[in-house]
């Protein structure tokens, strides 16, 4: 005669196993959300005010006469993003959008900020060797009025991805 208790016993300890599996699956998994908006949420709150002093230090950079130092960007500011790019979509269709908006945003001002610079160090460099100001100066106009525009889109972004994440 087959004795059922062993093929109970089997099939319960399956089903137990497989249920706690599960269970902690989906608790990491809830976990590694969490830990993901608030490491994105702390990222975006850092760079947020230093966006702001930045484009306050590019104009003062633009307008003074003493333009001896300018703001670096010499770090990748993004690096929780970077990192965890391909986690962004389990965060849920609106707020991964928003994520995604705010970084890509905050790097092409970071490029066109980066060009600034050069434009500007090309400008004063030419300007001491005697080389007529004007020569560089529709580029640094440019890219001036380009952060100008972009700026305020980028902080926007920024803020909304933080509140979406909050």
């Amino acid at each position: 005669m087959f004795d059922f208790s062993n093929l109970f016993s089997g099939v319960l300890g399956a089903g137990l196993t497989l249920c706690a599996t599960f269970f902690w699956r989906v608790r990491d998994e809830r976990k590694q959300k969490s830990t993901l908006r608030a490491s994105l949420r702390m990222e975006l709150s850092t760079i947020l005010p230093e966006c702001k002093r930045f484009s306050k230090c590019l104009k003062d950079y633009y307008n003074t006469e003493k333009k001896k130092t300018a703001p670096p960007l010499h770090q990748n500011y993004t690096t929780v993003y970077d990192t965890n790019a391909g986690r962004v979509g389990t965060l849920g269709e609106t707020t991964a959008a928003s994520v995604v908006l705010a970084y890509t945003r905050l790097k092409v001002t970071i490029d066109t900020a980066s060009a600034y610079l050069a434009a500007c160090h090309k400008y004063l460099v030419t300007e001491s060797r005697g080389t007529p100001r004007e020569s560089y100066y529709p580029a640094v106009q440019n890219l001036c009025e380009t952060l100008e525009e972009q700026m305020p889109r980028t902080t926007a972004a920024i803020e909304e991805a933080i509140r979406l994440l909050s």
